[in-house]
């Protein structure tokens, strides 16, 4: 597996396509926070609310772009033959792709979204606008959200079997999907949308629309509500990540068979 491992990262490195999507999507979020002009006032709590505006999309286009490439990148050169008939099994290389495909691309997102938020809280602290246990449950079942849709490009990547081929059919499926949100559920409905689209949910769950003005260290702010519900939370996380399961095992399971 350490082989594999090595060999993938090393494909990973000379890959121009995810050099420029990495940087990107690490510089952007901090750029929103910068350039905003209430900069020089802005508390850690404040910039997570301005950069969560933008980051479902961010997030979504980095995904969708980086994980079709890590797991499928390849898939044409007829790497994975030869990986298995250089004697590691299926279950290794899968294992190996697979994790890489998640592991890494989430854990840069995760990591563009810290970065603003920990420079703006040592300038001017955390703030009042909104506790960091609520920021954080919301970011976990945001990172829930992002693995069930990096599972969904890897299976779809799998089946037609084309790293770029799995861009475009993911992006059209993602697009599909938001219909139903539109006709049945509505945009206001949130649980019934994430179950149709990942963008819609990711969408969703980083939703600061309700707010009012509040009193902290002497001066008006304003606080945005997130009406605490640990069950509806937890809920909403591990259907995220049992649909992730689900979809990860269909994908091994058409990888097992699949004439490689």
């Amino acid at each position: 597996m350490c082989n594999i491992r090595k060999a993938l990262w090393y494909q990973m490195r000379k890959d121009l396509l995810l050099f420029v999507a990495t940087i990107m999507a690490l510089i952007i979020p901090s750029c929103i926070v910068f350039m905003d002009t209430g900069f020089e006032k802005m508390s850690g709590g404040m910039s997570a609310v301005a950069v969560s505006e933008f980051f479902p999309m961010i997030a979504y286009y980095y995904l969708f772009l980086v994980v079709p490439k890590i797991f499928g990148g390849d898939f044409k050169d007829k790497v994975l033959n030869y990986e298995v008939l250089g004697g590691h099994n299926r279950k290794d290389v899968f294992g190996v792709r697979a994790g890489m495909a998640l592991v890494f691309p989430i854990s840069v997102l995760i990591i563009s979204f810290v970065i603003p938020i920990g420079i703006t809280t040592a300038l001017h602290g955390f703030g009042g606008n909104i506790t960091l246990k609520e920021l954080v449950i919301l970011y976990g079942m945001f990172v829930c959200t992002m693995i069930r849709f990096a599972v969904e490009c890897m299976l779809i990547t799998m089946l037609v079997g084309s790293s770029l081929m799995g861009q475009i059919f993911t992006c059209i499926g993602e697009e599909m999907m938001m219909l139903p949100v539109v006709i049945v559920g509505g945009f206001e409905d949130e649980i019934k949308g994430g179950y149709f689209s990942a963008l819609f949910r990711m969408t969703s769950v980083l939703n600061f629309n309700n707010c009012r003005t509040g009193y902290y260290n002497g001066e008006d702010i304003v606080q945005f509500i997130i009406k605490p519900d640990a069950f509806a939370w937890f809920m909403d996380s591990a259907g995220a990540l049992c649909i992730a399961s689900l979809l990860l095992f269909i994908t091994y399971r058409i990888f097992r068979k699949k004439n490689l």
